[in-house]
């Protein structure tokens, strides 16, 4: 699984991409979001950092503050949705589905721990 060491390892990778050190703070707070959502399972969340990473990747070169702002919201609303909304699920051998639900996902309702 991925960890903290290996998070720091990837934003420093991107570190040279990107100009603006909040993109890189945002990217941070991604890759720990979706380690958190796709807690083990680790193809789900290469591939939703390979997303991530190609679309901060192809806005390196934006320079206009009121465009970085912007985009760093929508970041942030991605990052917002994607702790609510998705909700893992395991295939059980009766081949029901056992979902794995947080705390972020009962929007004021009680979720018993």
């Amino acid at each position: 699984m991925v960890d903290k060491y290996n998070i720091d390892k990837m934003s420093s990778n991107i570190l040279m991409k990107v100009p603006n050190p909040k993109t890189l703070m945002m990217y941070r707070r991604m890759l720990k979001s979706m380690q958190t959502v796709f807690h083990g399972d680790y193809e789900m969340f290469h591939k939703a950092r390979i997303e991530m990473r190609r679309s901060i990747e192809a806005q390196s070169e934006e320079r206009d503050p009121a465009k970085v702002a912007e985009l760093l919201f929508q970041y942030e609303e991605t990052r917002r949705i994607l702790l609510q909304g998705v909700v893992q699920g395991n295939l059980q051998e009766d081949g029901t589905y056992r979902w794995k639900i947080r705390k972020e996902h009962a929007m004021g309702a009680a979720v018993k721990d």
